[in-house]
């Protein structure tokens, strides 16, 4: 159904869902916040933007995480955004958030269908002044006729304003913000800056965040910045990601050690990392890893390390916590002994599970999560070999020895990756790939070893042109080349 009047709108939200009604609530909200961004410099309109953010994120997190917690946290964001006052567009936009909290932690879907439509209008009043209204109602409307209907999981994913950017005075308004605006605001300038693109910041990340004390809300901008600043470190430590580089497109809130800066990616004991030097830009060999010496401590932490990757990566075609593999290998994380024998099985029974899935296309071709069944099975293959136990009790020990030859098509692709990634790619790390291809081409079968290396080294370098937003048509042709080597060694 093509809504394109109130009348339609309102029939439309009373056919939907709780979720979808939050979800057309919190995008309309996301749109007006430009307005109560100015005049930061006034305590009290500090605040009432502050709480604003607050509101519009929560609800947001309460679309893909409507736990108790979460609840919880939107009904205090509701409390304390209604003790403020405003004037103007100002007041429109909290009111449209207000309504966007309401639609969150209401019970029935009557009243939060009702609650959207009146988010929805106060965020088109806020822009009213601001000579968008047209442009509001118009992108509303479009959410309307999107895939939110079908899937309110992927409600963040189109642009905020879709093909138009932020129009009128409400542009220069956050043009501003982002300019003069200081430090006590830079992941707010991310966080917005990342629906307006379709790339929502990641979403454990947020709601970690909805979850901040309400005595740190009421103590302002300063002290909520610098308990995001705390989950945010909390969060890359979990993940075993280290951002290096303030400036690096791939994550503002980065550590720079002064010497070098580097990205070191989840690392895997079958293959010698590849880090990222910002100063260079390219990847290179490293040569001063330390990592776990002992293969399960090691193992334990890198599929700790990919699993949270590929659930908290912002895109929609991430896995789900609820999906049958985590909770398998969240319990085997969790419960199991931290021994080889114990993982090996399980770790094997989840890539298995996982690669069925890609081939049939029940899960999209993630990179992070075929970078997560990577890993899966380099570790298997590793326990495998080291005991004879673990082959036996998974039973792929024979396959897991002898992969498939290499086809021509891929052969010569292989042959070309270092040579096509040569620009993001320091000499050593080059001729290693090239190496290792060479090495794969004049196996038949090729070395097991070595498909596991550049199955990761490959991987590796995909995350970062996928998030980095470098890859273009080369990044579509990585994806293919890891595909076809993933067949190869998967027996």
């Amino acid at each position: 159904m093509a809504v394109t009047d109130d009348e339609e709108f309102k029939e439309w939200l009373e056919t939907q869902e709780q979720p979808v009604h939050i979800a057309i609530a919190a995008r309309a909200s996301l749109r007006a916040f430009p307005a109560v961004l100015s005049k930061l410099d006034e305590p009290r309109l500090e605040i009432l933007a502050l709480l604003t953010g607050r509101a519009i994120l929560t609800s947001a997190v309460a679309v893909l995480a409507p736990t108790d917690d979460v609840k919880d946290a939107a009904r205090s964001a509701h409390s304390a955004l209604s003790a403020l006052s405003a004037a103007g567009s100002a007041l429109s936009a909290a009111h449209s958030a207000r309504s966007a909290l309401s639609a969150a932690i209401s019970g029935y879907s009557a009243l939060s269908a009702r609650s959207a439509h009146s988010a929805a209008l106060s965020a088109h009043t806020a822009g009213s002044g601001y000579s968008v209204r047209p442009a509001a109602h118009s992108a509303t409307y479009q959410d309307c006729s999107d895939a939110i209907s079908q899937d309110a999981h992927s409600a963040f994913s189109p642009r905020l304003w879709y093909n138009q950017g932020i129009l009128g005075v409400l542009k220069p308004a956050w043009d501003d913000f982002t300019q003069t605006a200081g430090p006590d605001w830079a992941f707010w300038k991310k966080w917005h800056q990342g629906f307006l693109d379709g790339t929502p910041l990641d979403w454990t990340l947020q709601e970690r965040i909805a979850l901040i004390a309400d005595e740190v809300w009421e103590s302002g901008a300063a002290a909520v910045a610098e308990a995001i600043r705390e989950i945010e470190t909390a969060y890359l430590k979990e993940t075993t990601i280290a951002f290096e580089d303030p400036h690096d497109p791939l994550e503002e809130s980065a550590r720079f050690d002064g010497k070098r800066a580097k990205l070191i990616l989840a690392r895997t004991e079958v293959a010698q990392p590849l880090v990222h030097n910002f100063e260079s830009k390219k990847f290179e060999l490293d040569h001063s890893s330390d990592t776990p010496t002992d293969p399960v401590d090691f193992a334990h932490q890198s599929i700790q390390a990919a699993l949270g990757h590929a659930l908290d990566t912002s895109r929609p075609n991430a896995l789900k916590a609820d999906d049958e593999e985590v909770l398998l290998l969240k319990f085997a994380l969790e419960t199991l002994p931290k021994e080889a024998r114990h993982l090996g099985p399980t770790f094997h029974q989840v890539h298995v599970s996982l690669d069925a899935k890609f081939q049939s296309g029940a899960y999209p071709d993630a990179l992070a999560t075929m970078h997560l069944c990577n890993q899966l099975k380099a570790h298997v293959a590793i326990f495998a070999e080291a005991d004879p136990t673990v082959a036996k009790h998974i039973e792929v020990y024979g396959k897991l020895a002898t992969p498939q030859s290499v086809s021509n098509d891929t052969a010569r692709d292989l042959r070309k990756a270092g040579k096509e990634l040569a620009d993001v790619l320091e000499d050593d790390a080059q001729e290693a790939i090239e190496h290792l291809a060479e090495t794969i081409e004049a196996g038949k079968p090729p070395s097991k070893y070595a498909m596991a290396v550049l199955t990761h080294w490959l991987t590796q370098i995909g995350l970062y042109l996928d998030k980095a937003k470098k890859g273009e048509a080369r990044f579509a042709w990585l994806v293919s080349l890891l595909k076809r080597i993933w067949d190869v060694w998967s027996g």
